[in-house]
């Protein structure tokens, strides 16, 4: 597994929306995740099918602009017993910021855009 050929303390490996919660991932998960690294599920929407991935999962991330806060909230609230740190993606303004900690976002990730003029 490459993702093991680097030091898993500076190392997040991020499983994007588009792969399928098999059980070929699954176990390289739990491999990587019994090894020390930090796995992160990208863009997460709940599914029943990635249920047995939350015991290996550290980070969820979820896009705020697609899934909606109050959705996020439940679904914070409901995995709380699985010690995951949830990351609010594409957070654009300081209101956004501020909603999605009330939900329980501890982490975020803001989108800016410079104007070069």
């Amino acid at each position: 597994m490459v993702p093991t050929l680097f030091p898993k303390d500076n190392l997040v490996i991020e499983i994007l929306e588009s792969c399928e919660p098999t059980a070929e991932l699954l176990s390289a998960i739990k491999k990587m995740s019994q090894a020390g690294y930090t796995i992160a599920l990208d863009d997460f929407v709940p599914k029943k099918e990635w249920l047995p991935f939350l015991p290996y999962t550290s980070i969820i991330k979820i896009d705020i602009q697609q899934y909606s806060l109050k959705k996020a909230q439940t679904l914070i609230e409901r995995l709380k017993p699985h010690n995951i740190t949830f990351l609010a993606e594409k957070v654009e303004t300081y209101e956004e910021f501020e909603l999605a900690k009330e939900v329980g976002f501890n982490q975020f990730q803001a989108t800016f855009s410079v104007d070069r003029n």
